[in-house]
């Protein structure tokens, strides 16, 4: 907290009243520290004599750190992380009264710590900093005591209700918008502060201006598609008591307040009334950019080696130069940001930080000659991300199609359906949704190049269109993935250094495909797999298959089962009775599954579950793991020694480091 007293007005009692405000709001917030800044030794000495007591081993930080930390509330007010790009190093001058940190007499005041007494102002708790004013006290609060620059000009004593309310009026449907008192009301004042405006996208405007989707496609055929909007990156509250004239022409106290929550929800309050409420993101990241080129010039192209896994009943393909249909749909943000301008009516530089250029992920994508969906990840980072051994994009085919996706000679063209999921949003006016992913239509030319090398050229992509998806499309796709995974696995091609495809199995290692190979494609058809899989006990059924040791032709007898985040597909499938009770219809009987069903289904009637909603999935997940590497029902002696070991609520860091059981 800073407190300050002009030297015209000191010795008036005015600190003492401040100080006396500052209590009076600490115990009714139930506040039981705070720092006050003080920067020589008269302030010092004040803040002694008020009570309060010089921190040692503090320290000051420069300017740039006014944007956290000069009001620290212990056990009342959220706190959040810093971004170590607001981090300075520290000063080592300096007195800090109340374990407040010091600011040296060298240090610039931030304007923003400078406000008069017409209310309080607290700004964004993402940045921590506090400014509290005494109503009624001629004095200003300021980091560096008399310093009179950048106090900013004084507000007048009452301003005009009717204006007020009109730039309130004209500030409720901007698109792009700052959820503060100052912004809402006040639009012409000067801001005080360096800080520049925090603005964020009205989710309610956005869609409207979208025509209730989440993508865009103008004349010329540029298409932007967006994927889940991003919560605003901070958060804070704002208001000012007024005296006003009123729209009758008397004066009157007018109670303005602006609260952006941690979700992003704006709520704007006139005399404790609430009127407006919204939803703001922060950021749009672009999922899928589609850039027309030149007539007969292809979207992207990219090479490399081909490298087919022949099975006796099923194959893989692993293709390198697949990447380009992803590169064909890698946002482009000069291009983006002036073609979104343009629908949404805002300029391009304002709208430019709004949109986020992540490297696009296509995690369905269907294809003919192919024997089911696969994925397209890109860039090796996001691939090891989201699903783990996928080096590059795999085709699953049938034996006899092997020779169109690696041709020997002649180019060969194929037409892929891209899938991509949308969001399920609550937003009004919004019409897409989890179950409604959206299609696009790409053609690809394969060619052949020497040393078992190839060229894929992207040479167009459609318009995007809704899909009908929906649990019974995701558990068809999990059939089919899972139906080629099983074929193959149990008579892959011999003679390999390693079964890499597509369950990257090592020889004489421990067997089971990577639960995500399943999980990441299908998902796109419905917000909650699990529940689209409970409900069908075919999809079940082949869970069971997977994770069958023996359905390994490459396994060693006796043979540990690799859980590869089955245990987290498990402890969704059963996160309560009715899931438990799916499970057990189909797999009860299962070697590996039955055994870690009893342990769950005893382990979730406990007081030791029941009592921790925060920390229930994680536990489900570690107790399906331990189950399933130790390959038998566990004791509540070991339940509870597993849990026991569990260190800062750190589950998912134990689960990690159990790659074998503790209790053979």
């Amino acid at each position: 907290m800073s407190i300050g007293v002009r030297a015209e007005q000191r010795r008036r009692g005015v600190g003492r009243a401040l100080v006396s405000a500052m209590d009076a709001w600490m115990a009714a917030h139930d506040v039981r520290e705070v720092w006050v800044l003080a920067d020589n030794p008269d302030a010092v000495a004040f803040d002694r004599a008020s009570g309060l007591r010089v921190a040692d081993g503090s320290r000051c930080t420069s300017h740039a750190s006014d944007r956290r930390d000069v009001m620290r509330l212990m056990g009342h007010a959220p706190r959040r992380r810093v971004p170590d790009t607001h981090r300075d190093a520290p000063f080592t001058a300096g007195k800090v009264v109340r374990r407040a940190r010091a600011r040296p007499s060298s240090c610039r005041a931030s304007t923003t710590a400078r406000r008069l007494l017409l209310g309080r102002r607290m700004r964004s708790w993402s940045r921590a900093r506090l400014t509290y004013l005494l109503a009624g006290v001629g004095a200003l609060t300021s980091a560096c005591g008399d310093d009179p620059k950048g106090s900013g000009p004084e507000q007048p004593a009452y301003g005009d209700e009717k204006a007020i309310r009109a730039a309130f009026d004209a500030w409720k449907p901007s698109l792009l918008k700052e959820c503060s008192v100052d912004a809402a009301f006040f639009p012409d004042q000067p801001r005080k502060g360096d800080d520049p405006p925090q603005l964020d996208l009205d989710a309610t405007a956005t869609v409207a201006a979208l025509h209730g989707t989440l993508w865009l496609r103008d004349a010329a055929g540029e298409t932007v598609i967006f994927g889940a909007p991003e919560r605003p990156s901070h958060f804070g509250f704002s208001n000012r008591d007024l005296t006003v004239l009123g729209t009758d022409g008397a004066k009157r106290q007018m109670v303005v307040s602006a609260d952006l929550s941690v979700t992003g929800v704006c709520v704007i309050e006139i005399d404790h009334e609430e009127a407006f409420r919204g939803q703001l993101w922060g950021r749009l990241p672009i999922a899928a950019h589609l850039k027309p080129g030149a007539p007969g010039a292809d979207l992207a192209s990219d090479g490399g080696p081909v490298n087919p896994y022949e099975g006796s009943k099923a194959a893989y393909v692993e293709m390198s130069g697949l990447n380009a249909v992803a590169t064909a749909l890698t946002p482009d943000l000069d291009r983006a940001k002036k073609v979104v301008a343009n629908t949404l009516k805002v300029g391009a530089d304002a709208i430019a930080s709004r949109l986020g250029a992540p490297d696009p992920i296509l995690p369905y994508v269907e294809a003919d000659d192919a024997s089911a969906p696969f994925a397209i990840l890109g860039n090796r980072a996001a691939t090891v991300q989201a699903i783990p051994f996928l080096a590059w994009p795999v085709v699953p085919v049938a034996v006899d199609k092997v020779a169109r996706w690696a041709p020997a000679k002649d180019p060969v063209t194929h037409t892929l359906h891209i899938v991509l999921p949308r969001p399920s949003l609550d937003v009004a006016g919004y019409l897409e949704g989890a179950d409604h992913p959206l299609q696009l239509d790409a053609t690809i030319r394969l060619e052949p190049a020497a040393d078992d090398n190839q060229t894929v050229r992207v040479t167009a992509i459609s318009a995007p269109r809704a899909m009908v998806g929906g649990d019974a499309q995701a558990a068809s796709c999990f059939t089919q993935i899972s139906d080629v995974a099983t074929a193959y696995v149990a008579a892959p091609e011999v003679g390999l250094p390693s079964y890499r495809i597509p369950i990257a199995l090592v020889p004489n290692g421990a067997p089971a495909a990577a639960s995500q190979w399943l999980t990441v494609p299908c998902s796109v058809w419905t917000a909650d797999l699990s529940h689209a899989l409970r409900g069908q006990s075919d999809a079940l059924a082949r869970i069971g298959t997977l994770l069958d040791s023996s359905r390994y032709a490459n396994h060693v007898a006796g043979a540990q089962l690799a859980p590869r985040e089955w245990d987290r597909v498990l402890a969704d499938l059963g996160n309560d009775d009715k899931g438990l009770a799916a499970l057990e219809g189909a797999l009860s009987a299962h070697p590996l599954i039955g055994p870690g069903l009893r342990t769950q289904r005893r382990f979730l009637g406990t007081t030791t579950y029941t009592n921790a909603a925060t920390h229930q999935r994680a536990m489900r997940t570690l107790l399906w793991h331990a189950s399933m590497v130790c390959a038998k029902e566990l004791t509540d002696e070991q339940i509870g020694a597993l849990f026991g070991s569990v260190e800062n609520g750190d589950f998912d860091g134990l689960r990690d480091e159990l790659t074998s059981c503790p209790w053979h």
